[in-house]
This record gives C-alpha cells, sequence and structure tokens, in this order.
C-alpha cells in the first residue's frame, strides 16, 4: 500500500456546543463509563465512532495525547494491557498515537479501506479481549518517526493508564 501520510481531521468533539458536553459528561464520566461502552460495537458504525470521538473528547479531552508519564495503558473496559509508554509518539494528530501494540495479541483489527479518503492501509483497532473500540491504525507512521510503521489513533476514554 502507499504510505501517503494525510493531515488528521479534526475530532468529533471540537464541533460540540458547551451545553452539549455538560449533557455527555451527566451521562458518562472517567469513573463511570457505561454510557461510553455501550456506544461500542464491533465493527464500528461511522454513527457509534463518532459519538465516540464525541464522549471521549468532552470527558477527557484527549488528555493522553499530551499526557508523558511512564506506564502502561489498558483497555478501560477488561484492563487487558494494549500500550506501554515507550511505544508513545508525538503526531499532529488529535489523539494519542503509538507505534505498536503492547503485544501482538493485544489488538483484534479489522480493515478499514477508504477510511477518511488515507492513501495508506487503515485499520480500525479493538481490544482483543473485550472488543472494546480503541481507535485506528495506519501505516503511515514513518512519516512522523522512522522506526515506526504504524501510527495507532487511540480514543483516551477507552483507555486507563497504570503507573509503572
Amino acid at each position: 500500500s502507499t504510505h501517503t501520510a494525510m493531515t488528521c481531521r479534526r475530532n468529533a468533539a471540537s464541533k460540540l456546543t458547551p451545553d452539549e458536553r455538560l449533557a455527555i459528561k451527566a451521562k458518562c464520566s472517567a469513573e463511570d463509563r457505561t454510557a461510553y461502552f455501550q456506544l461500542s460495537e464491533c465493527p464500528i458504525t461511522h454513527e457509534r465512532e463518532q459519538l465516540m470521538e464525541q464522549y471521549s473528547g468532552a470527558v477527557t479531552d484527549e488528555v493522553y495525547a499530551h499526557f508523558s508519564e511512564t506506564g502502561l495503558y489498558n483497555c478501560a473496559r477488561c484492563h487487558q494491557t494494549l500500550f506501554h509508554s515507550a511505544n508513545k509518539f508525538k503526531t499532529a494528530c488529535e489523539w494519542p498515537s503509538f507505534r505498536e501494540a503492547a503485544s501482538a495479541t493485544a489488538l483484534k483489527t479489522i480493515a478499514a479501506p477508504g477510511y477518511n479518503n488515507y492513501q495508506c492501509d487503515v485499520q480500525e483497532i479493538y481490544c482483543s479481549q473485550c472488543h472494546l473500540f480503541i481507535g485506528h491504525r495506519f501505516e503511515d507512521g514513518d512519516k512522523f518517526e522512522a522506526d515506526a510503521r504504524w501510527r495507532h489513533c487511540t480514543l483516551s476514554l477507552s483507555m486507563a493508564f497504570a503507573a509503572a
């Protein structure tokens, strides 16, 4: 596949009004993510993905995108380890990005051909254990860091950080 990096699209949460953000926060919090978990499906639909982005952005402001502590990023629902902080890197994306998963079996992937008009291979990523939607991975990581084949863009609300 071609390796053409594209500018990340805007997070769906960026279009929310203050009242819409408050309404989401009334239904969902970092402490109680039940409403968020109920939105997840595998495979994910465009509508559900947009809602999960809105919830994640409203509740967390995608806090892990600029987070640099050492530790593990675990699935927020089943607590399986998904990513190590050593594999995190900064991109132009509004979402937390990782070079690779914590293990070869941590993620379930589903091809997403034509996603957002990207010219590279794109896959939806899910926790392999409970199938919570985590985000997407793009085969253009080398455009951001020489040693990165994939760029895993994730939703902060789908993960729980555990300090090392």
